[in-house]
């Protein structure tokens, strides 16, 4: 059987999964750490995680640095206009 997406170049164990995985990596961990330590909510941890992860790969910006800038979005634990994201608003 043959794997999909070439097997070698994308499957399991590939260089690019173990790449993707290790840069990935640090946002899995900050997660947890987002809510249960800084006490955020589920809906700003991710909304956070999804803008550090965007400034990572759109810019090549390493994770402390992406970090560092959205953390300095936020106003009183808060973004800005998070409260239309988390309510679907952002469609309309």
């Amino acid at each position: 059987m043959e794997m999909p997406y070439g097997g070698q170049i994308y499957g399991p164990g590939s260089p690019l999964a173990r790449q993707v995985l290790a840069v990935v990596r640090p946002l899995v961990r900050y997660f947890p750490y987002e809510i249960q330590v800084e006490g955020a909510t589920v809906p700003h941890a991710i909304l956070e995680i999804a803008a550090i992860s965007y400034l990572m790969g759109r810019f090549g910006l390493p994770f402390a640095q992406a970090r560092r800038i959205v953390e300095s979005w936020e106003v009183n634990e808060m973004f800005p206009g998070a409260a239309r994201i988390s309510q679907g608003e952002e469609h309309a």
